[in-house]
């Protein structure tokens, strides 16, 4: 609380110097909404907007997503000012379709994303957004047509191969699948959650030694975002997966179970 006091004051002494100085007051009501006072962070935003008339649409979008996206419905009226300033401005439909999204219009979303492609083709990030939304309204091929696009744009985003990995499994596709969180994995080793999923894909395919082995080491990154609240306990079991016998803790035999469904020759 000390330090965003002791940053109002220098803002303040900036605004004296120069009133006209937007950052000044993008940055201090910044500051008030950290500190819960939302009357005077709204009112240093809306003058920071008011002061910054060469980007007046980028401020726009600046201070909505620093400090009114918390009240999605409250960020709307930001974005439509941020476009009617500068109609092509790809980040203004963009930002306006997330938060429709988070508001449940997902037809209004698809329409800005949309838009936001028309004026730059170029972002993946839109692409794989985009995206997300087709694979939740069950356009599951549209979905995969987007990942790929922003796959061809950006060959190293892990999230999109993971995102059609989604959509591939949706329509059928495990192969396809498993080959997408193979490549997420190989960009990002440490996802719990693709190493999951490839698990299940090998264990439908008879591969129980791959699929233990990404669920281990999936209970090894993420316990808890996997179920688990414990990593210890006695290891006594012994189970037949393949034509290998295998050692395994008493915290993860419910786990493994669920997953692998093997064999208990031992207790």
């Amino acid at each position: 609380m000390a330090d965003q006091e002791g940053a109002i004051a220098d803002f303040d002494r900036a605004i004296e110097l120069n009133s006209g100085y937007a950052e000044a007051y993008l940055n201090r009501g910044a500051s008030y909404y950290t500190m819960g006072n939302m009357a005077a962070a709204s009112a240093d935003l809306n003058e920071a907007i008011e002061q910054n008339d060469t980007s007046a649409a980028a401020t726009t979008i600046e201070a909505s997503w620093c400090c009114r996206w918390v009240v999605p419905r409250s960020a709307l009226p930001d974005f439509d000012r941020a476009i009617e300033l500068q109609p092509d401005y790809a980040q203004a439909y963009f930002s306006r379709g997330i938060t429709r999204l988070a508001l449940g219009d997902r037809a209004g979303a698809i329409s800005d994303l949309d838009e936001a492609i028309v004026l730059d083709p170029n972002s993946a990030e839109i692409y794989k957004r985009r995206g997300d939304i087709r694979l939740e309204l069950g356009d599951g091929r549209g979905a995969i047509v987007d990942y790929t696009q922003a796959l061809s744009i950006q060959p190293n985003y892990a999230e999109a191969y993971t995102a059609r990995a989604s959509a591939r499994l949706a329509l059928g596709d495990s192969l396809g699948a498993g080959e997408d969180y193979t490549q997420a994995l190989y960009l990002n080793p440490d996802d719990a959650e693709a190493l999951t999923n490839r698990g299940e894909i090998l264990a439908e395919q008879g591969d129980q030694r791959g699929a233990l082995e990404d669920y281990t080491q999936a209970i090894r990154l993420a316990p808890k975002v996997l179920g688990l609240t414990t990593i210890g306990g006695r290891c006594g079991r012994s189970w037949a997966i393949g034509q290998g016998q295998f050692k395994t803790c008493a915290w993860r035999q419910t786990y493994i179970e669920k997953r692998v469904m093997p064999r208990d020759i031992a207790q």
